[in-house]
C-alpha cells in the first residue's frame, strides 16, 4: 500500500493498492480503490484483506477498520470510537486475520485485543494485562501463529514474546537468541509463514527462528566482524585516528587520519545487547575505546589501545552518554539531571547541576569536547534543543549561550539545524 496525499485542499487523501503476485512476478493495481491512508492490512484467507485506514485529521491515530473483497471492493468497515465497549477500540494500532478467519485488531491504549468473524460481528474481547497478568507498557504488535492463536510483542519485556490462543489463555513465552547467545535487534516485526516458521525482521536481515526461538537462517546482511557494514556511531581521539562502529555487530572498526585501517575491536554476543544505532562511542587519551548499546543492559565495553578487549564496566541505570576528557584518561558523563568527571580510573568526582546562568541542568542531550578539554552541552532532545552550556577542562562554568530554539522560531534556522551545527562545533 502506499499513501496518496492531493495537492487541493478540498480532496482528502486517499490510498493507492497493488495486487502482487510473486510467482508470476506481476503487480497490478486495484482500480478505483477507495480507502484512506493505510496503516496496517493483513490478508483475510481468502483472497479478500483488511485494513487499518488513518485518520485524515489525525495521521497519528487509525480511524477505522476496513474489510475487503478478493476483488478490492470494501466488504464492511468499523469506525474506531470512545465508547470503550467491548466490542469497539479506542486506538487500533495491529491487526491480523487467524487461520480460522477471525479478524483481530490490537488497541494501544486500551491494551486489548478485539476479535470479529468474517463478517465483522464482535466475537470477544482479550484484556491483555489480565491475560498476562502483569502490567504491559508498550505493546509493539501482534502477529497470527500457525495455530489459531496469537503472538504478542513488547520489546520492553523479558521475554518479548508471548503465545496467546485466541480466547486469551497464555501458551507459552520465548526471547529470540542466536545460537553464541547474542540477542537480534528486534523491532517489533515478527510474521509466522504458511509452514509455520517464525521471521523476524533484524533490520539489517531477515531471520528465522526455530522450534526454541534460536534463529536457524539469516537471509540478508550477515553479521560478521571483519567487514564494515552500516556505521552506528563514529569518533576521533587526539592523534585523529577513526573509530567507526558497524550498526549490527558492534565491531569497533579503527583507521589511521589517513584512512588506512589498523585493526578492529570485537564485543563478544553477549557483552552489550541491542543493536550500535546512534549509541555511545568514545576513546580517551590513553587509546581506550569505550562502546555502549541501545539495550537494557547500561553496561559499556572497553577495548585497549591495540583492539584488545579488557572488561565491561556498569554505568547505572538511565541515561547516561560518555564523553572522553581531554588531557585526561578520565570521562565527562551526561545524566538526566548532571553532568559528572571521573577520572583516569573511572571513579566519580565532580558533579555539575547547574548551567552557567546558574538554573538547573535538565535532560543534556549532547555534548562535544575541544581541543583544550572544554566541554560544550546541549540541552533538549534531538528536535527540540534549547540552550547551549560551556564549561572548563575542570567543570568550572565558562560563558551562556542565546537559546537555540528561540533562533529557530524566527524562521530561519531550523532547531535541529541549529543543534546539529552547534553539536558539531568541537
Amino acid at each position: 500500500m502506499v499513501p496518496y496525499a492531493s495537492a487541493r485542499d478540498d480532496v482528502a487523501p486517499k490510498a493507492l493498492a497493488w495486487w502482487i503476485d510473486a510467482e508470476k512476478k506481476t503487480v497490478t493495481e486495484i482500480p478505483s480503490f477507495d480507502c484512506p491512508p493505510i496503516r496496517a492490512l493483513a490478508g483475510a484467507g481468502d483472497g479478500g484483506f483488511v485494513a487499518l485506514a488513518k485518520d485524515v485529521a489525525n495521521p497519528a491515530f487509525c480511524s477505522m477498520l476496513v474489510a475487503f473483497h478478493a476483488a478490492g471492493k470494501p466488504r464492511w468497515k468499523m469506525e474506531a470510537n470512545q465508547d470503550f465497549t467491548p466490542e469497539s477500540s479506542f486506538a487500533p494500532k495491529g491487526v491480523l486475520v487467524t487461520p480460522r478467519g477471525e479478524v483481530a485488531v490490537f488497541d494501544d491504549i486500551r491494551k486489548t485485543i478485539h476479535l470479529y468473524d468474517r463478517a465483522g460481528k464482535h466475537l470477544h474481547t482479550v484484556d491483555l494485562e489480565m491475560a498476562l497478568k502483569r502490567d504491559t507498557d508498550l505493546p509493539s504488535g501482534i502477529t497470527a501463529d500457525s495455530e489459531g492463536g496469537i503472538i504478542v510483542g513488547d520489546m520492553h519485556e523479558k521475554p518479548p514474546f508471548v503465545s496467546l490462543a485466541a480466547d486469551g489463555t497464555v501458551r507459552g513465552e520465548f526471547s529470540p537468541k542466536f545460537k553464541d547467545g547474542g540477542i537480534p535487534d528486534w523491532p517489533g516485526e515478527l510474521h509466522v509463514a504458511p509452514d509455520g516458521h517464525r521471521w523476524m525482521n533484524n533490520l539489517h536481515n531477515l531471520v528465522r527462528l526455530d522450534d526454541t526461538a534460536v534463529v536457524d537462517r539469516i537471509v540478508g546482511i550477515q553479521p560478521v566482524t571483519y567487514t564494515l557494514g552500516i556505521i552506528g556511531t563514529a569518533a576521533c581521539d587526539a592523534k585523529g585516528q577513526i573509530y567507526a562502529a558497524d550498526e549490527q555487530t558492534g565491531a569497533v572498526h579503527v583507521f589511521d587520519a589517513d584512512g588506512h585501517k589498523l585493526h578492529v575491536c570485537k564485543p563478544t554476543k553477549t557483552d552489550v545487547p541491542g543493536n550500535f544505532r546512534s549509541t555511545n562511542l568514545t576513546v580517551n587519551d590513553a587509546g581506550r575505546v569505550f562502546l555502549r548499546g541501545r539495550g537494557s543492559d547500561p553496561n559499556f565495553v572497553v577495548f585497549g589501545p591495540d583492539g584488545t578487549r579488557e572488561r565491561t564496566v556498569p554505568t547505572g541505570e538511565g541515561f547516561c552518554e560518555w564523553y572522553s576528557r581531554r588531557g585526561s584518561a578520565g570521562m565527562w558523563i551526561l545524566n538526566y539531571r548532571d553532568i559528572t568527571l571521573t577520572d583516569e580510573k573511572l571513579a566519580l568526582g565532580r558533579q555539575i547541576e547547574r548551567w552557567p546562568d546558574h538554573s538547573w541542568i535538565e535532560s543534556p542531550y549532547s555534548a562535544a569536547v575541544a581541543q583544550d578539554g572544554s566541554l560544550a552541552v546541549l540541552e533538549g532532545n534531538e528536535s527540540t534543543a534549547s540552550s547551549l552550556g560551556f564549561f572548563s577542562p575542570q567543570g568550572h562554568p565558562l560563558c551562556d549561550a542565546a537559546s537555540i530554539t528561540e533562533r529557530a522560531k524566527e524562521g530561519w534556522l531550523p532547531a535541529a539545524q541549529a543543534m546539529g551545527n552547534c553539536s558539531g562545533s568541537r
